[in-house]
């Protein structure tokens, strides 16, 4: 976290962190980042620099998906759910481990669902479809 923009009168002050001195500005955190209406561009943010950094490129069409053209690796972003897509599971576990080394993440293996899409893995092809939507809106 880092002070806002215009808070450059705010002094020096000390802390003390899980025992670790800390020196420089200070901010007290009176309400939780999660949930805040700051929270999404700050997040976007970070993980498209992030992602940058790690030589994926932005869609121009979906700012939401970035792609590498030489590993041929695609992210999909989804508020804070990421979908990884590549032909090998040796270039998705390098950049899986950039990313858990980043930040405080679950793996939850291969996708079974997406954002409502349920994706079924066949030994020639991956099936995506929203049978269960589509029941329930039936009924």
């Amino acid at each position: 976290m880092e002070p806002p923009e215009g808070v450059e009168w705010l002094g020096s002050a000390s802390a003390v962190l899980s025992g670790l001195a800390l020196t420089g500005k200070v901010c007290r955190l009176r309400k939780a980042l999660y949930g805040l209406k700051q929270a999404p561009p700050l997040w976007y943010h970070d993980i498209h620099l992030f992602l940058v950094s790690e030589d994926m490129i932005q869609s121009d069409s979906d700012t939401n998906l970035y792609y590498s053209s030489n590993s041929k690796l695609l992210i999909l972003l989804y508020v804070d759910d990421i979908l990884l897509m590549g032909p090998s599971l040796p270039i998705i576990d390098r950049i899986k481990n950039q990313l858990q080394n980043r930040y405080r993440m679950s793996d939850l293996g291969a996708a079974k669902k997406y954002i409502g899409i349920e994706i079924e893995h066949q030994k020639d092809c991956i099936v995506i479809h929203q049978q269960l939507f589509i029941q329930n809106l039936l009924s």
